[in-house]
């Protein structure tokens, strides 16, 4: 159980994030046993499949978490998560967002979708 660290330490109390890093940390382990991911020299992805079918939906829901904390968005969790995702969302879901809302949802959907994965696949 992850019980420790900044992370958990931060969002003590809040039953949501322990059980999403709970989620993270068995697809973590899924994807070392799998081969998809590497532990040596460090954690280093090996399967972009592998990184956008079982990891990125479960950082996309700590992403929303994190932009929760951060900024107030008048838009549900299932739209938000979807747009994180890369899946389609309903026409007019997040039109009543405002400017800096939209810019950071979209810095996150592309930070998820291209540099996560981008960065995590470099072995140095």
């Amino acid at each position: 159980q992850c019980t420790a660290g900044p992370a958990v330490i931060s969002l003590a109390g809040q039953k949501s994030p322990t059980a999403v890093l709970e989620r993270l940390k068995e697809v973590v382990q899924q994807g070392l046993q799998e081969k998809h991911l590497q532990a040596s020299p460090h954690l280093a992805l090996l399967s972009t499949a592998f990184y956008q079918e079982e990891l990125r939906p479960v950082l996309a829901e700590w992403m929303l978490i994190w932009l929760r904390r951060r900024h107030p968005i008048a838009v549900g969790d299932p739209e938000l998560l979807a747009y994180l995702r890369g899946s389609q969302v309903q026409e007019g879901a997040l039109r009543g967002l405002g400017d800096h809302q939209m810019k950071a949802l979209n810095l996150s959907r592309t930070w998820l979708a291209v540099l996560m994965p981008h960065l995590a696949s470099r072995i140095h």
